[in-house]
């Protein structure tokens, strides 16, 4: 039975009007960066007394390309020592990712409304956003002369307000530091929550085991949006420590008939991880070569 779907925020359109579900998506929005406000203090909090810990990790697990030794071992005893931050993480991390939800279902219909009711204005838009963004390019080529900002900034409330943006990249907040270790933390935090998931093949997407309030897509989300607000190094490093993980599960596993179950999983949450992050291919099957995900018997 379906609780809400696209034809739920239909009926909102029609209820609170397009200024109202504008209203709503910013609203997400401000939530979203709210939420990761507040993991940047807890980072500087509570995670501070684990970098020693995250810094041996780091140390074992380097360079990403060759197998650690006693991984299995590893890779347990670091995730028992943090075991206790794990529930945080995962309360900011669904909240994130369920906000990131939200907005796509708003903006598909958005998008939908814009095109249905004002074409010309849509493709008027959509017109003009491509030459500003050649004019970008050619800025950065040729050092030529740059839109004014008002012109961007204008523009982008049109585009807003037409759902004609992705919400999976946005950037929601700018870092004046990185986060120590954090590709090392949220490979535990993978390794954690991973088992309490399972794979439906008619939605074709992780999903809860009974009441755990774990869920697949919203996990997926706020680790990708997360990982959207720091330089592209550390979603490549994450995913080269996943790929690690995967590697070494599989060298350490008694039999080659199949791939072990805990690796299952995780292989799934790659592959949607790098869909929604726009991760190129040939960088993902760096760290985990393309036959082991052929070997996948879903």
């Amino acid at each position: 039975v379906e609780v809400a779907g696209l034809s739920t925020f239909a009926v909102l359109h029609q209820s609170i009007g397009l200024l109202g579900l504008v209203g709503v998506d910013r609203m997400l929005s401000f939530r979203i960066v709210h939420t990761l406000n507040n993991l940047i203090k807890f980072w500087g909090t509570a995670i501070s007394p684990y970098l020693p810990l995250l810094d041996q990790l780091t140390t074992a697990l380097e360079p990403a390309w060759r197998l650690p030794d006693n991984a299995s071992r590893l890779y347990e005893a670091s995730l028992k020592k943090v075991e206790k931050v794990m529930s945080k993480l995962l309360k900011a991390v669904l909240i994130i990712g369920q906000a990131a939800l939200l907005r796509k279902a708003i903006v598909s219909e958005l998008a939908f409304s814009s095109k249905l009711d004002a074409h010309l204005l849509s493709c008027s838009v959509g017109t003009l956003d491509k030459s500003v963004l050649n004019d970008l390019r050619a800025h950065f080529r040729s050092n030529s002369a740059v839109p004014p900002a008002a012109v961007l900034v204008e523009l982008n409330k049109y585009l807003e307000t037409m759902g004609a943006t992705d919400p999976y990249s946005k950037i929601f907040i700018t870092m004046n530091e990185p986060l120590d270790k954090l590709s090392a933390l949220f490979l535990l935090f993978v390794l954690a929550y991973m088992p309490k998931l399972q794979y439906d093949d008619q939605c074709g997407a992780l999903k809860r085991v009974g009441t755990n309030p774990v869920d697949g897509a919203p996990l997926i989300l706020g680790l990708s949006t997360i990982f959207k607000q720091f330089h592209p190094s550390y979603t490549e490093q994450f995913v080269s420590y996943v790929g690690q993980y995967v590697r070494s599960t599989i060298s350490e596993a008694k039999t080659t008939d199949h791939l072990p179950p805990n690796v299952l999983n995780v292989l799934i949450f790659l592959q949607h991880f790098a869909r929604v992050t726009k991760l190129k291919p040939s960088i993902l099957h760096t760290h985990i070569p393309a036959y082991v995900f052929d070997a996948m018997s879903l």
